[in-house]
């Protein structure tokens, strides 16, 4: 089998860059592209060898592989300028080859970072949570390697766009204390292109809650006692962001008084908030006829004018 000389197929020296590389195989692919050629078989069997020696030169490690175990005694003459010097091409080449060098450099140039966004309640912002998230990436063609051509036809694969996108599903640990609007960044998980990853970056809002509000590390709550309590005093369940507890009503509170549940807000960085509950004195709105009466009664009983202390 007769092994190619890839540097004399591209027209470079064997120390040539990859920009030259890069170069030659431009100018010789606009000149041998079977779709410039209607075709013909020369031209075919032709492009199929520069596009070979790209594949080959153009990536770093197969170029020292063939380097050390492949090439064979180079002939290569410093004739590119008198070779290409006088080279014309036409609107269609000039098009195809700026088409071409578009493509080979779309990795480099685009960001390959990616965002997405996701809603969690604020129960699961305090503690934290895992949640799926489906996202979709670019990754460079696996058949042509982002080269657009294989054997001198365009790839079909990815159809000569060097790209193929992929759907992958991410179970997201969310760090308990997240606020809303925070952009977490999880790293390699971003499109991919020749040499490098970018990173997948999630914004994560959080819902507003029905009971909780938050201030700062501290929750606040609102909850409803009837006078009685208010008066008396009790003990009462309140739900929190931990569970259920106990808290105790003082006697006479009054309505709209706040009462404190220490170290049951949220926590960060070692620190921890606190519950603000604001009570409610509630009143009944349907009351039975004996209720009625010993409402008289502590009217009567109780004669301090409230409004006039106040003042």
């Amino acid at each position: 089998m007769v092994v190619l000389n890839y540097y004399d197929v591209l027209g470079v020296a064997p120390n040539a860059s990859l920009e030259e590389i890069k170069s030659a195989y431009r100018k010789l692919a606009r000149k041998y592209h079977p779709d410039l050629n209607n075709g013909d078989e020369k031209s075919c069997l032709k492009f199929k060898e520069i596009t070979a020696a790209y594949e080959t030169l153009s990536n770093a490690a197969k170029r020292r592989e063939y380097d050390v175990f492949s090439r064979p005694k180079t002939t290569y003459k410093n004739t590119s300028s008198r070779t290409y010097s006088n080279f014309k091409t036409t609107k269609k080449e000039d098009t195809f080859g700026q088409i071409f060098e578009n493509i080979v450099s779309t990795f480099k140039k685009e960001n390959k970072d990616i965002q997405t966004e996701i809603t969690i309640s604020a129960r699961e912002a305090v503690s934290g949570c895992v949640k799926k998230i489906n996202i979709l990436h670019t990754n460079v063609c696996p058949n042509c390697h982002g080269r657009i051509f294989m054997n001198g036809l365009t790839c079909p694969t990815c159809n000569g766009t060097g790209k193929q996108t992929v759907h992958k599903i991410l179970n997201v640990r969310i760090p308990k204390g997240v606020k809303n609007g925070k952009k977490i960044k999880i790293a390699n998980e971003g499109n991919r292109g020749y040499n490098s990853c970018g990173d997948l970056y999630i914004i994560v809002n959080v819902k507003e809650d029905e009971y909780f509000k938050f201030d700062g590390l501290n929750v606040e709550a609102e909850v409803a006692i009837t006078p009685f309590e208010a008066v008396l005093g009790a003990f009462i369940e309140i739900e929190t962001l931990f569970g259920t507890v106990s808290m105790k009503i003082p006697k006479n509170t009054s309505s709209m008084q706040k009462l404190k549940l220490k170290g049951l807000g949220i926590e960060e960085n070692g620190k921890k908030g606190d519950m603000i509950v604001t009570v409610r004195v509630e009143t009944p709105k349907n009351i039975s006829e004996e209720e009625l009466i010993l409402y008289k009664k502590l009217q009567a009983i109780n004669n301090v004018d409230i409004r006039r202390k106040q003042s």
